[in-house]
C-alpha cells in the first residue's frame, strides 16, 4: 500500500497492527516517501511485524528496489536494485533507472537510463536515500522552498498526524490532518518560519486517488470551500481575524492598520477571484500608502463566483425499461492499440480518429483502413475537418494539419505543452483556432504557415474554442472564461 493509505486507517487499528496484536506480519509501503516519523509514534513490536520500503516508477517495471526497515537508523534508504535493475545518480542528484532489458515505447526504443524526477543522496557506502521531487522544489518571491520538506517538518510537531503542502500562486497551502483529540498549534506558521505567506487547512480525512495517493485536486477544492470569500459575511469574518473593522476602518489605509506583506498576500489569495477587473494589482494596492479599505471593497464584485448561485429546477421522472426495442449488432471493429478518448469524426464517407498509441487513422464506413499516421506521442483530442484539411493536437505539443486524402503532413505548429483541446478550423480551412496546456489560445494561418496571434491565459486550455460571429469564446482549467475579438 501507499503511505497515504496507511495514514487514513483509524488510530485504534494502527495501534493494534503495530503492536503485533493482529494477523498482519509484513507491511510493504511504496509510491511515496516512507513515513518513518508517522510510524515511530506507535509502539512497534519488531518480533512480530516487518516493514519494507519499496521504490520504483510505473514507467520502469513499477518496483525497482526493496529495503527492510532497520528501526535503529534515523533515515530510510531505498535499498538494493531488484534483479535486472540498475541505479545511477546524475550530476544534478537525480536518480536514473536502467537495466538489462529495454522496451519499445510508442514505436521508439526506450533510453538506457530513465530519469525518475527524484532527488536522492548517494553516500560513500553506496546507500541511496530519497530526498525530494524536482517538481516539489519551488522558488516563490526569490525564496527556495521544498513542498515535501515543509510537510515533513510540519509532521514533527505534536498533534499533527500527517501533512501535505501545495503551491497556490505566490503562497503555500499547508494541509494537515490532526489526531482525534489534538488541537493544532495556532502559531504553526510562525514555527515553520519559511518567510512566505502560508495558510493552514485542517482536513478530516485525506481524499485519495484510485492509485492510493492523496488527491491534490480535491485538496484544492477543500481549500476553496473553506477559505475563499464569497459573501460580505465571509469578508467580515476574515477582517475580524485580521483585526480590521469594516464599519470603523473603511477610510483608513491598510498600511496604517498594520497589514504586513504576509497577511496582505493571504487577503489577496482569498479575495482575488471577486475582483471586477482581473488585472487589478490587488497585492500592490494593499501594500501601498494609499490603499484603503473602502477602495478595496469598491474593487470587489460579490455577485460573481457565488457557489450555488444558479438554481436548477428538477422534477422526478419514472424510468421504465423498454424491452426488445432495439437490436444492436456489431458490424466491425478496429484496434488502435491503446485507449481512445477522442470522438470519431465522419466526413465524405471517411472516419478519422486517433488514440493514446499515437496512431491516427482514416477508415471507410465498412471499417477498411484508408491510411494511417504514427505520431510521436499520445492523441487525446478530437480532430476537426474542413475543406480537405484535418487538424489534430498531440501530447508532443504540436498541432498537426493533414491531407484528408492520404494523411500527408501539410504543416505542424509547435506550442509549449501538450494539446488536449480540439481545434476549430475556420475560413474554409485556411485558419485554425485552438488552445494548449501552455496556457495560450492560438490563431494560426495554415495557408501561409504562420501564427497570427496568441493570448496568454491564467490556466491551461482543455476545452475547444467556439467562434460566434467574430468573437472567440474559450474557457480554461482555472475557471477563466475568455471573449476575444477574432
Amino acid at each position: 500500500m501507499t503511505p497515504s493509505q496507511l495514514k487514513i486507517l483509524p488510530h485504534n487499528a494502527l495501534t493494534k497492527i503495530f503492536a503485533g496484536n493482529s494477523t498482519v506480519r509484513t507491511v510493504i509501503l511504496g509510491g511515496e516517501a516512507f513515513p518513518i516519523n508517522f510510524i515511530k509514534r506507535y509502539h512497534i513490536n519488531h518480533e512480530f511485524i516487518n516493514f519494507y520500503n519499496v521504490y520504483g516508477v510505473t514507467e520502469v517495471s513499477c518496483w525497482a528496489s526493496c529495503y527492510r526497515i532497520d528501526w535503529k537508523e534515523t533515515r530510510v534508504e531505498i535499498g538494493e536494485p531488484l534483479l535486472g535493475t540498475k541505479f545511477n545518480v546524475s550530476e544534478t542528484g537525480e536518480l536514473l533507472i536502467g537495466g538489462s532489458r529495454r522496451c519499445f515505447i510508442n514505436g521508439k526504443l526506450s533510453a538506457a537510463w530513465f530519469p525518475t524526477g527524484d532527488i536522492v543522496e548517494l553516500t560513500e557506502l553506496g546507500k541511496i536515500y530519497w530526498c525530494d521531487r524536482f517538481d516539489d522544489q519551488q522558488k516563490i518571491n526569490g525564496i527556495n522552498v521544498s513542498l515535501s520538506g515543509l510537510a515533513r517538518k510540519a509532521e514533527e510537531y505534536d498533534g499533527i498526524q500527517s501533512a501535505l503542502a501545495l503551491r497556490r500562486e505566490q503562497s503555500i497551502l499547508l494541509f494537515v490532518h490532526i489526531k482525534n483529540s489534538a488541537t493544532i498549534q495556532t502559531n504553526l506558521c510562525e514555527k515553520l518560519a519559511i518567510g512566505l505567506p502560508m495558510i493552514v487547512i485542517l482536513v478530516d480525512n485525506w481524499p485519495m486517488t484510485r492509485n492510493g495517493k492523496v488527491d491534490r485536486q480535491k485538496l484544492v477544492e477543500i481549500f476553496e470551500q473553506k477559505n475563499l470569500v464569497f459573501t460580505m459575511e465571509d469578508l467580515s469574518k476574515l477582517f475580524e481575524y485580521l483585526k480590521i473593522s469594516l464599519e470603523i476602518n473603511q477610510e483608513m489605509t491598510f498600511k496604517d492598520l498594520g497589514l504586513d506583506s504576509l497577511r496582505a498576500t493571504e487577503l489577496t489569495l482569498k479575495t482575488e477571484h471577486l475582483l471586477k477587473q482581473r488585472n487589478f494589482p490587488l497585492l500592490q494596492y494593499l501594500l501601498s500608502d494609499t490603499g484603503t479599505v473602502a477602495g478595496f471593497l469598491d474593487a470587489l464584485d460579490f455577485n460573481q463566483n457565488m457557489p450555488g448561485r444558479n438554481i436548477i429546477h428538477i422534477r422526478e421522472i419514472r424510468i421504465r425499461p423498454i424491452e426488445n426495442s432495439v437490436n444492436v449488432e456489431l458490424l466491425w471493429e478496429y484496434d488502435l492499440g491503446k485507449c481512445i478518448d477522442a470522438t470519431p469524426i465522419v466526413e465524405n464517407g471517411s472516419i478519422f480518429l486517433g488514440s493514446h498509441s499515437g496512431r491516427f487513422v482514416s477508415l471507410s464506413l465498412d471499417g477498411t483502413k484508408e491510411w494511417e499516421v504514427q505520431f510521436d506521442d499520445r492523441i487525446e483530442a478530437t480532430a476537426c475537418y474542413q475543406n480537405g484539411i484535418i487538424a489534430v493536437g498531440c501530447y508532443d505539443g504540436y498541432l498537426y494539419f493533414l491531407d484528408e486524402k492520404n494523411g500527408h503532413l501539410i504543416w505542424k505548429f509547435a506550442t509549449g505543452n501538450v494539446i488536449k483541446s480540439s481545434p476549430v478550423l475556420i475560413d474554409a480551412g485556411n485558419k485554425c483556432l485552438f488552445g494548449s496546456y501552455d496556457k495560450c489560445l492560438y490563431l494560426v494561418d495554415i495557408k501561409n504557415q504562420m501564427m497570427l496571434w496568441k493570448i496568454v491565459c491564467d490556466g491551461s486550455i482543455l476545452s475547444s474554442p467556439m467562434l460566434v460571429g467574430t468573437i472567440v469564446l474559450c474557457a480554461t482549467l482555472r475557471g477563466e472564461f475568455l471573449s476575444v475579438e477574432l
